[in-house]
């Protein structure tokens, strides 16, 4: 998995390439992909949109830390990689 997250104005952009070591990979594949991170102490978490080829998207609020992308395959195998955010 490769990640970033880039401060915009009142959000985070979170984006990952993320495989299964096969292509091509579709998002009916995976069971969850998902984005994780605290936030003013409490923990969060939404679902990253799939948006082609092994591309994941999902903004988080500023000010999130602990940023942690999850993926878990049609197998249950499961795998997360953190990212720190970026101006």
């Amino acid at each position: 998995t490769m990640a970033t997250a880039v401060v915009r104005d009142d959000s985070v952009l979170v984006r990952a390439r993320i495989h299964d070591r096969k292509s091509p990979t579709f998002p009916t594949e995976w069971s969850s992909v998902d984005v994780r991170w605290v936030v003013g102490g409490d923990q969060a978490s939404t679902a990253m949109w799939w948006y082609g080829e092994y591309l994941w998207r999902a903004t988080v609020p500023v000010g999130a830390s602990e940023i942690e992308i999850c993926a878990v395959d049609a197998a249950g195998n499961e795998t997360c990689h953190g990212v720190s955010a970026s101006d």
